[in-house]
């Protein structure tokens, strides 16, 4: 997913990001030149992706607050067979969804929707999220 959506030559992208610069965990920080931060949310379990809107980084503590102030854009990384429940997350809280499938044991990825200009979460982000769980 790095190579192909966040090369190297363009993005400085750092794996399993915790509680030392975010107030939460990512899984995947990519910061463009121009100092734009992605955040990408990694979901291989239908389980996880449906339980995601539990997250504080989700609540109202941090609702409008705090993500705004670090994350331009988030996006959730998902196979293709949870496209659905993603797309809907996605639109919920204005992220964006990128679609990882295995085709002659290569990984592809590709941005299948691309997230709203981000300025973190809102009170109806939340509440969108509520109805999803």
């Amino acid at each position: 997913m790095v190579r192909c959506l966040f090369p190297p030559r363009v993005w400085a992208v750092c794996p399993n990001v915790s509680w030392g610069l975010l107030p939460w965990e990512a899984d995947l920080l990519a910061v463009s030149k121009n100092e734009r931060i992605h955040e990408i949310e990694i979901k291989t379990d239908i389980n996880d992706l449906r339980r995601d809107h539990l997250k504080l980084k989700w609540s109202a503590q941090f609702c409008g607050k705090t993500m705004k102030n670090y994350i331009h854009a988030y996006w959730l990384a998902v196979p293709v067979d949870f496209l659905f429940e993603a797309a809907a997350m996605a639109k919920a809280i204005g992220g964006g969804v990128i679609v990882c499938e295995t085709k002659d044991g290569i990984i592809y990825a590709r941005k299948e929707i691309w997230p709203k200009k981000w300025s973190g979460p809102t009170e109806k982000n939340i509440t969108a999220l509520e109805f999803m769980g």
